[in-house]
Formats: C-alpha cells, structure tokens, sequence
C-alpha cells in the first residue's frame, strides 16, 4: 500500500487545480495564502488543508464537489459572484472553515450548497453570506448534516434561512 502524500499549491504546480491534478486519492493538498480559482474536486477523496483563502469569483461556487469524499481543513471561502461550496452525492467534512462574502441574493446556498450530502460541519464560521435562501447553509434535499460548533452571524436573505435553510427530506443534529 502506498501511503498518503502532501502537496503544497504554488509549490508542486502553480494552481490549485493543477496541484489536485497531481494528487491521488488519500492525499492532503495544501492550499496557503490568497487564490482567485474555480476549483472542482469531483470524484476524489482528498484533503484540502491550510490558512489560505479561495476567493471564487467570478466561478458557481469556489469549490465544487460531486461523488468521492472531501474535506477541508482550516481555509476561507469567500465568493461574492456565487457560492463557497456546492456539493452532491458523496461526503462533506469541513473543520475551522470560514465562509465569508458568499452567495448571490437571487441563488439559494450563500456558504455551502449540499444535495445528497453526508455533510460533517466543526467549528466553522458563516459570517457576512447571502442568499435567496439558505445564506449559511442550504440542504436542497436527501442530506444528513451534523455540526458540532459553528457558528452564524450577519447572514442575510431575501426569502427565508438566514442561517440555515433545509427542504425536503433532510436529517440535521446539532
């Protein structure tokens, strides 16, 4: 069995697309400092660590994720032309994750977007989102989500779920 590798963006290749590109599944990358990319980590099962911000302008969401199972450690998200994370089908772990200046007022899922999510949240902050609905958080349907202290402030929305909004058949512990 080959163990587990780190890889630094910026360091191992110039963008964090292109450093996910050298990973395999198991593998940590980490992302430091300031980037402005649309990153997709579809299918994988990776780690996405570090004290660095992904600014998602301009991008659906800074970070997409459809199947295998990601998580993000320590990052900040801040995307004011859609969504920090959308995610689907697969699993979601996020720990001392901060989302800020997220989301678009005429979308639902300012900070995170989940469907079909075994979504983990610990210790993240939604600050300063904004939505149709959902500015934190939004589970559009078929999602467990389990938190454990994050916290939720200055969210705004045009309809409803400042913080958290939900619909249809959705399992939440907090």
């Amino acid at each position: 069995l080959a163990s587990a590798a780190t890889w630094t963006a910026g360091v191992d290749a110039p963008t964090i697309t292109e450093t996910l590109a050298l990973a395999a599944d198991g593998d940590t990358v980490i992302i430091d400092g300031e980037w402005s990319e649309c990153v997709d980590a579809s299918g994988r099962t990776i780690t996405l660590s570090g004290s660095g911000t992904l600014d998602g302008s301009g991008c659906d969401a800074a970070l997409t994720t459809s199947g295998g199972d990601v998580t993000v450690e320590g990052l900040t998200f801040t995307n004011p032309d859609g969504r920090g994370i959308y995610g689907e089908l697969g699993g979601l772990s996020l720990s001392e994750v901060t989302f800020t200046g997220t989301g678009r007022s005429d979308w639902s899922g300012g900070g995170v977007y989940g469907y079909g999510l075994t979504l983990t949240t610990t210790d993240c902050v939604f600050t300063g989102n904004v939505a149709y609905e959902g500015a934190g958080v939004y589970l559009y349907g078929f999602t467990f989500w389990d938190d454990a202290g994050s916290t939720f402030s200055d969210n705004a929305t045009a309809a409803s779920g400042g913080a958290v909004m939900a619909w249809y058949q959705n399992e939440i512990e907090l």
